[in-house]
Formats: C-alpha cells, sequence, structure tokens
C-alpha cells in the first residue's frame, strides 16, 4: 500500500483518500495473488447486521483467513450490511411486475435472481449480494478463474473517469498481482475512484445496488426494426452463444470497437446482441454500426441518400423504442403498484429511468447537429 494513501471511514462507509496531485498515476495498491482469498473456501452467515466467517476447506492457509477475516471484520465495522438491506433492489426484483419489466431488458440479472431466490434463504441472499458486489473473478498466473475478495476494492467508489484495476501475471516467478493505480478524477475532492468498467447503468444497479451517473452508454432495449424493401434488423439485448457465422465489421471502425455488437443474417433479417447507444461523447457510433448492418441486410451498396434515410430513420426508431420503455419505467415508478416496496428504492427505481432518458435526449440532441460520414 503507498504510504501516502489512507483509508478512513465517513459516514458508515471506507473511502481512500490521498494527498497527491491530480496526475499522478503512482501504484496505491499491489496485491500478490497469494494473498487474494478465494470466496469458495469460506462459508459466510449472518448475525443481524454483521457478517460471521468461518473457513469450510481444511487447506485454507493461516494467511488468506486473517486476509478474508480482516475483511470482513472491516465491513463490520461499518454500517454496510445495514446499508446493503436498505437499498440493494432485492425488494424490486421480488416483485413480480418490476421483475417482469427489467427481464426485457436484462434477462440475465432477472434469471440469475430467479435462481438464487429458489435456492438460498433471504439473509443467504443478502450476504451473496453484498459479496457478489465486493468480489473479483480473475485468471491469474497460479489462480485459473478464481473468484477472489479483493483487499480494499470495496473502499474505492466508481468514476467513469478514473483508471481501471490492473492484473499482472509475472512469469518470472509464477505469481500475479493485482494494481491499482492512482486516479483523482474530481478536482475539488482527496478521494481516489476506480473504474468497474464501462456498464449500462439498468445492470449496474441491480448487480452493484447503486446508480451509475455519468454512464458510458446504454444497451438497446430489444427492438424490431422493420427496413421497407430490405428487411428486418433484429435487436436482442445479450450476446449470442449460436455457431452462426458473424458479420465482420471493417477495420474502419476499430476505434470504437467496444460498441461493436454481434450480428448475423439469418434468410431476410438482421440479428444483432448488445446493441450499444453511446453517450453523447461518442455520437457517431450507433450510425457507423448502423450502416454496417443495413449494407448487410440489403445484401449490396445503396445510394447515399437512400442509405442515409435507413440509416436515420432507423436510429430514430431505436431512441423512440427506448424512450418509451424508460417512460413505461418511470409511469410504473410513479403508480401505486409498488406500495409494498421501500420508498429509497421506488425513488431509485425512478431515478434510473430519469437518467436513461437523460442520456437519450442529449444524444439524439448531439446526434442531430453530426453530418453524415459514410464507410
Amino acid at each position: 500500500m503507498n504510504p501516502d494513501i489512507c483509508i478512513i471511514e465517513e459516514n458508515g462507509n471506507l473511502i481512500v483518500e490521498s494527498p497527491l496531485g491530480q496526475n499522478n498515476n503512482d501504484i496505491i495498491f499491489s496485491v500478490p495473488a497469494s494473498c487474494l482469498p478465494s470466496t469458495n473456501d469460506f462459508t459466510i452467515s449472518l448475525d443481524k447486521d454483521n457478517l460471521v466467517i468461518t473457513a469450510c476447506k481444511e487447506y485454507v492457509t493461516p494467511l488468506h483467513e486473517k486476509m478474508y477475516g480482516l475483511m470482513i471484520d472491516l465491513f463490520n465495522q461499518t454500517q454496510k450490511i445495514s446499508y446493503h438491506k436498505k437499498t440493494f433492489p432485492l425488494a424490486l426484483l421480488n416483485n413480480s411486475l418490476v421483475f417482469d419489466f427489467v427481464a426485457k431488458k436484462c434477462p440475465g440479472i432477472c434469471a440469475k435472481h430467479k435462481k438464487l431466490s429458489n435456492e438460498l434463504s433471504h439473509d443467504q441472499l443478502l450476504i451473496k449480494t453484498f459479496l457478489g458486489c465486493r468480489h473479483l473473478n480473475i485468471n491469474l498466473t497460479n489462480k485459473n478463474n478464481t473468484q477472489v475478495l479483493m483487499p480494499f476494492i470495496d473502499s474505492l467508489n466508481h468514476h467513469v473517469n478514473s483508471s481501471g484495476i490492473d492484473i499482472i501475471n509475472n512469469s518470472a516467478d509464477s505469481l500475479g498481482y493485482l494494481q491499482i493505480r492512482h486516479s483523482k478524477p474530481l478536482l475539488h475532492s482527496n478521494e481516489c475512484f476506480i473504474n468497474y468498467g464501462p456498464t449500462d447503468p439498468m445492470p449496474r444497479y441491480f448487480h452493484f445496488g447503486y446508480i451509475d451517473t455519468t454512464p458510458h452508454h446504454l444497451h438497446s432495449t430489444p427492438v424490431i426494426l422493420d427496413l421497407p424493401k430490405l428487411g428486418k434488423i433484429i435487436i436482442n439485448p445479450f450476446n449470442t452463444n449460436a455457431n452462426e457465422s458473424l458479420i465482420n465489421f471493417p477495420d474502419k471502425l476499430k476505434d470504437i470497437e467496444y460498441f461493436l455488437p454481434k450480428a448475423t443474417k439469418r434468410n431476410e433479417n438482421i440479428l444483432a446482441w448488445r446493441l450499444l447507444i453511446p453517450s453523447a461523447s461518442n455520437p457517431s457510433a450507433l450510425r457507423r454500426i448502423l450502416e454496417v448492418l443495413i449494407i448487410n441486410l440489403a445484401g449490396k451498396k445503396l445510394k447515399r441518400k437512400r442509405l442515409e434515410k435507413y440509416i436515420k430513420n432507423t436510429e430514430i426508431e431505436i431512441i423512440n423504442k427506448n424512450k418509451a420503455y424508460f417512460k413505461e419505467m418511470l409511469a410504473l415508478a410513479n403508480s401505486n403498484k409498488l406500495e409494498d416496496i421501500p420508498e429509497a428504492m421506488i425513488k431509485d427505481f425512478s431515478t434510473l429511468a430519469n437518467l436513461q432518458l437523460d442520456l437519450l435526449k442529449k444524444y439524439q440532441q448531439k446526434a442531430n447537429k453530426l453530418a453524415f460520414c459514410f464507410l
């Protein structure tokens, strides 16, 4: 741990602070893989608002037991469990109306919740979701596909402009390391942050229990786009595992590689999985992807004016269908159908809808000013 870094308690939470300059990117935490305790090696139970740890495997090392015990003690010294009980959206997902609505956009999150709800008690589910926000799946030299609890990661809040976790594999000594670099993206704060990775705000909320107010993008809701005389583009909410031949996107789109969906042509339709609507900072990404999908659907090059019309109309329909989804979400939050859910969670549900509607509005305003630039 960098000697200039402090971990402090504030309002029942642990946060990381630093006196170092804004442009400093030194390593502030370096954790050898040998110190990372696997979540499979311990059982955790709940005693009111305290976590209780028990080693469940005889080969658990004293180091791992001590490290895991330290993390659990830190959690118990704060108000994290009581806060998790009040704010994590279990009650929302337990409501059938909310569950069915969220499942349209986040089927994986809902399927996992349903499975765990059938297998675990309420307390076990609370523990599972609490630890699930705080573990990391890693593949280091001496730990293959291991789920670990990483010391101090829980003290670093998310910020979109922060650096991520560096996973270092060192073949020289067969050890791996997790490293976190200094990152203070807020000018008037000494708090250090970390980037949890670019994720849609809705699954992020239902997985981590907080609302990301600076999202990188939105995943489009499922949409069927009817393009006259060409066919249909069918947008699905998640990636395919199908063994079909996928559409290859040209090298000219390498700069937006993260935004590229998986897509295939099936009969007269294009099927695409994980279509992203970017934030206003990268508004051309969606149009460039739609151009490739439309040309593949047509099976030939199209005249520029015709292609531009298809792209514009398709983009407008995607935005309007997503707006309609989040307006429905807002109406559900403001209805009297969620009276059994804590008010704080209903407020979060409403805030989440408004956030995404605002992002769509800003994207549209930016995109409307863009000149068309074809591949």
